[in-house]
């Protein structure tokens, strides 16, 4: 599959209040923060009724991220990854989405499911204090402003640049600074 070519779902709906398997990007896992989890009023646009439902709404504000409509069977596995009974305490939490085929009324059909990822495993790692001293004298060193490079790296501050990219960031700026931009 190329995974630079956007793929559209025979089922996508733009007009779609909340998160379903077919809004995954090419239908692949995709791991989101949790931002709030809490029972919300929905209302059903084909019967026109509302009930309570548990809602997460995500950090991330990427325009295919909706709020994703927690079920039963979801809940049980965001209790297990997260290792929190309540749902108030998962705010910050990462988990990660995975498109699964079950069982309707005989028929295989897919779903948006929780995947059994414990959080912790997919917390980034950020880079260290001496990591941030370095960085910061390079970032001098090259003459970059330190709102420039957070904005480049998608990030609110240098101490948030993750482990992974700190060897590229410091390759970067070191051809900055010898002037081979």
């Amino acid at each position: 599959m190329n995974k630079e070519k956007k793929l559209t779902h025979w089922l996508k709906s733009p007009n779609k209040n909340y998160l379903g398997h077919q809004d995954l990007p090419n239908g692949e896992d995709v791991t989101l923060t949790i931002a709030t989890a809490k029972w919300e009023v929905v209302k059903d646009p084909v019967r026109g009724s509302q009930d309570s439902k548990r809602v997460i709404r995500f950090k991330e504000t990427d325009k295919w991220i909706k709020p994703f409509i927690c079920n039963e069977t979801n809940a049980k596995m965001l209790s297990k990854v997260t290792n929190e009974r309540y749902m108030e305490n998962c705010e910050g939490k990462k988990i990660r989405l995975t498109i699964r085929t079950i069982n309707v009324k005989g028929l295989p059909a897919e779903c948006l499911r929780v995947k059994d990822t414990p959080s912790s495993s997919l917390a980034i790692e950020s880079i260290s204090n001496e990591q941030l001293t370095i960085l910061i004298e390079h970032l001098k060193t090259a003459n970059k402003p330190h709102p420039d490079f957070c904005k480049a790296m998608s990030i609110k501050s240098i101490s948030e640049l993750p482990k992974n990219k700190f060897d590229m960031c410091i390759s970067r700026l070191k051809e900055l600074s010898n002037g081979n931009n």
